[in-house]
């Protein structure tokens, strides 16, 4: 599980992507781990079957994963709306 995420990790570094998008991975990644740990532990779960660090942790997960959504929505509009700075080549051979 942890070579995927190295991966990943280690691409969007070396294309330079600093939006805080590998720090959101890492909290999904370790909030998802202890929700799961928590349903090991023998404690009791008062909220839903639930105990306080799965609720908080549940939430926060649900609050990155649509942060990243929106994170990425925006870079997609973002590279849509930037000019090709090289014109079609149609274009050069007319003067236009």
């Amino acid at each position: 599980v942890l070579i995927p995420i190295a991966i990943w990790a280690a691409r969007r570094l070396r294309a330079g992507v600093m939006d805080g998008s590998i720090f959101r991975g890492f909290l999904i990644v370790y909030l998802a781990f202890r929700v799961a740990l928590d349903f090991v532990k023998p404690e009791p779960r008062p909220y839903l079957g639930l105990t306080a660090t799965q609720i908080v942790g549940t939430i926060v997960i649900a609050y990155l994963v649509w942060v990243a959504q929106r994170s990425r929505a925006e870079r997609v509009a973002g590279a849509r709306a930037t000019p090709d700075p090289i014109p079609p080549l149609a274009e050069t051979a007319h003067g236009r």
